[in-house]
């Protein structure tokens, strides 16, 4: 059986990685007739076309910045971050794992076969947050008449700001995505107009305690989609894209190559205006 492991000590860049493990698996799976292995290739070679082919994150990056300017002269007591990232190549085959092996694992209990192959099709296309950008809101102590009004007054502003978003970016290219009903929102926060666009999971807090706010998009210029999420504290949105495709450690930020833009209020809550960084 071939995995990841068994390349990641060679020594090689990420990319020589991939191509060795994909070629491999492809003609294991061309021997074996694996249909599974047959499509963990098509998803490997997916994150290499991103690894080679990565110049829009740059006109991405730039349509991004501008909500951040938007922010700032908006909202200029708020203190806030926009950061980007790829998720790293084992995460990647981690949840690949997550999403196509376990799911046809519980497939085979339950039926006593695999699944066809364009469900196994459809799992792939589940993939939206391989490449992701992330904006962390926080609200200064100074800034609030009662000090423990922060988080209420942080989640007030995170769904205004959510408003806003899918009109800002519809502007610029993007399409929103319907979340089907998923975590419906049932906030009176979010305005009606909106409302089937995100996944609550601040009104719908998971077991574990995850509280975000998602929303996917799809680029109509790249040919991507972008998925933002909000965790805290602080709170933390995160826009994500999968180009059906994942890539390097690192990705072009919102200011040339350094990945966050604005360092957060401290701990303690120090007053800091969210100015544009040049």
């Amino acid at each position: 059986m071939i995995t990841l492991n068994d390349y990641l000590y060679s020594g090689d860049t990420v990319l020589k990685i991939l191509k060795k493990y994909t070629e491999d698996l492809r003609q294991s799976a061309a021997q074996t007739g694996n249909e599974v292995d047959v499509r963990h290739c098509e998803f490997l070679s997916q994150i290499m076309e991103l690894l080679e082919h990565n110049d829009f994150l740059t006109a991405q990056s730039q349509k991004i910045r501008e909500f951040y300017k938007y922010m700032a002269r908006e909202y200029p007591y708020l203190s806030f971050t926009f950061k980007g990232r790829i998720k790293s190549l084992i995460r990647a085959e981690a949840k690949f794992n997550g999403y196509v092996v376990e799911y046809i694992y519980d497939y085979y209990t339950k039926n006593g076969t695999y699944p066809p192959v364009p469900e196994l099709q459809e799992r792939l296309n589940c993939f939206r947050d391989l490449i992701a950008y992330r904006i962390v809101i926080s609200m200064p102590k100074c800034h609030l008449k009662n000090p423990d009004d922060g988080e209420r007054e942080e989640i007030r502003y995170l769904y205004e700001t959510a408003n806003v978003l899918k009109g800002f970016l519809e502007e610029r290219g993007f399409t929103a995505e319907s979340a089907g009903g998923v975590k419906e929102s049932d906030s009176p926060l979010l305005s009606d107009a909106v409302r089937p666009y995100y996944r609550d999971y601040i009104a719908h807090v998971d077991p574990d305690g995850y509280r975000s706010l998602h929303i996917t998009f799809f680029d109509n210029s790249a040919k991507c989609y972008m998925e933002m999420q909000r965790s805290d504290p602080p709170i933390i949105w995160g826009m994500r894209k999968s180009r059906r495709a994942t890539g390097r450690e690192g990705m072009p930020s919102l200011r040339g190559n350094v990945s966050t833009l604005m360092k957060p209020t401290s701990a303690a809550g120090d007053c800091t205006n969210s100015s544009l960084q040049s």
